[in-house]
């Protein structure tokens, strides 16, 4: 059937399918014209309903020589045809047939990708259940099955629907399959990074070990940042010796991760202990390992030692970046030293180091602590010469010394400037502006805030609540504030 008699009166659904079809396969030959030229005069006649079949019909066709253009006729109707791109389940039967060629003739990386454009539009999760369920036909061969779920897993991860992934993986194992290492690395990683308690990707851990699979070094890393992150340093620090028994060392990353975890809850002794065994083992320190110590030390205001690890750096041959210096001017101005802030801000420039949002949003908060609010304000006019804009923490850093000093009227206008620079404020936002006006018995205004919040979105939390409950109860307004107790927040 030629293109002209193609498009000429009504198609029967069998004719558009064995044309569209013997089109696709001839847009094989590298003479053939252009695909969506040769498909534009068919549009009007490609309707949700024929295109799976016409799908299934050039996937299982043996003239199929690549999934190329059963991809391109898929992308094609998906941005011309209105239904594909607002409902999954209608763009669901269009995919299912494009997997079997996508695995069949290894195009991993084009499968990948189309899954990632279409999970995210899968709210419903109807691609999931079908896998989970009955991965579509002809797709029984174990290898080409494994394949498939096996890029799922790493989609779903990637996406970091983790619980979706887990499913996914616990799926193989019960068919006996096994994931590649990569892909189980970006399961475990995944759930690590999501709410799931540390038992999680532990027990996936000890399923993919039960299932034949190696671990590498980057699985115990994953694993070690799991426990760190949920203040476990007994279970990461067995992950060492671990380690060992599966023929895997500990690097460098390895290192910095637990480090990090000491460092940041200022058990500082036994990241000294942890750094030693380290050089011990033969690895050296690198940037990032130095960067934790001096954040360590900042937190804590040992300043002096963070200042020796700079030196320590350098001889190294670790020149300190923005992060290190943003920690120290962090460490500075927690301290009060802010002229020694300012002095590293002009070192870091000279070293063509440039100070970004959180170097100024350090040091004006620092003036206001310890220096004079002209200071803070000209480095925030600084600030936005250099091409920066104010960040919400900016704001908020500036509407809470105006509250402080009872200017309320200009922390209101800052909230005004939020909203010009498309800015949203947040609970602390309100939160610091509800407790100005409290502070200085304007009830009305803090009410009036109350409701601009529930007007945004917004719910009130415990600290909002406990700022206006306590200023009732000073004014011994106790009937407002019980009936503010039960109203809902």
């Amino acid at each position: 059937m030629t293109e002209a008699t193609v498009t000429q009166g009504e198609l029967s659904s069998s004719d558009l399918v064995a044309s569209v079809s013997s089109i696709l396969l001839a847009a094989q030959d590298p003479s053939s014209p252009p695909l969506d030229q040769t498909l534009a005069p068919l549009l009007p006649y490609l309707s949700p309903p024929v295109l799976p079949p016409i799908l299934s019909s050039v996937a299982s066709s043996p003239s199929l020589l690549s999934p190329a253009p059963i991809l391109h006729f898929y992308h094609f109707c998906r941005s011309r045809v209105p239904s594909l791109s607002s409902d999954p389940s209608i763009l669901l039967p269009c995919l299912l047939p494009l997997l079997h060629p996508l695995v069949r003739f290894r195009k991993f990386s084009e499968l990948k990708s189309l899954l990632l454009s279409f999970i995210p539009f899968d709210r419903r999760c109807l691609l999931h259940h079908r896998l989970l369920r009955s991965p579509p036909r002809p797709l029984n061969d174990r290898e080409h099955l494994r394949s498939l779920l096996d890029t799922a897993i790493s989609s779903y991860s990637q996406l970091r629907q983790a619980h979706l992934a887990a499913q996914l993986f616990y799926s193989m194992k019960h068919r006996r399959l096994r994931p590649s290492i990569l892909t189980a690395n970006l399961l475990l990683s995944a759930l690590v990074h999501s709410s799931s308690p540390a038992s999680v990707p532990l027990s996936i851990f000890n399923e993919m070990v039960a299932l034949g699979l190696a671990p590498t070094t980057n699985t115990f890393n994953i694993l070690a940042h799991g426990f760190i992150s949920r203040g476990q340093f007994a279970d990461a620090i067995a992950l060492l010796p671990s380690m060992e028994g599966f023929g895997c060392l500990p690097d460098t990353i390895t290192y910095n991760t637990i480090l990090d975890g000491y460092c940041r809850k200022a058990m500082l002794k036994e990241a000294r202990d942890l750094l030693s065994e380290m050089k011990a083992k033969g690895l050296l320190p690198n940037r990032s390992t130095y960067n934790t110590l001096i954040a360590g030390y900042c937190r804590i205001g040992w300043l002096k030692e963070a200042t020796k690890v700079i030196e320590l750096m350098t001889r190294s041959n670790f020149l300190p970046d923005l992060w290190s210096y943003n920690m120290l001017i962090f460490g500075m101005c927690r301290m009060g030293h802010i002229d020694e802030a300012f002095r590293l801000k002009d070192e870091m420039e000279k070293l063509k180091i440039i100070p970004d949002t959180v170097t100024y949003n350090t040091l004006i908060k620092g003036c206001f602590q310890t220096r004079s609010a002209t200071d803070a304000f000209q480095i925030l006019e600084e600030m936005r010469s250099k091409g920066l804009k104010p960040s919400l923490v900016t704001r908020n850093t500036v509407i809470s010394y105006l509250c402080e000093e009872g200017k309320m009227e200009e922390a209101v206008m800052n909230l005004k400037k939020m909203e010009q620079e498309c800015t949203a404020p947040d609970n602390f936002t309100y939160n610091t502006l509800i407790s100005g006006y409290c502070k200085y018995g304007a009830l009305a205004e803090a009410y009036q805030l109350m409701d601009e919040m529930v007007e945004r979105g917004m719910k009130m939390d415990t600290v909002t609540l406990n700022i206006i409950l306590n200023c009732l109860c000073k004014e011994k307004r106790f009937d407002e504030a019980c009936e503010l107790l039960t109203q809902p927040t």
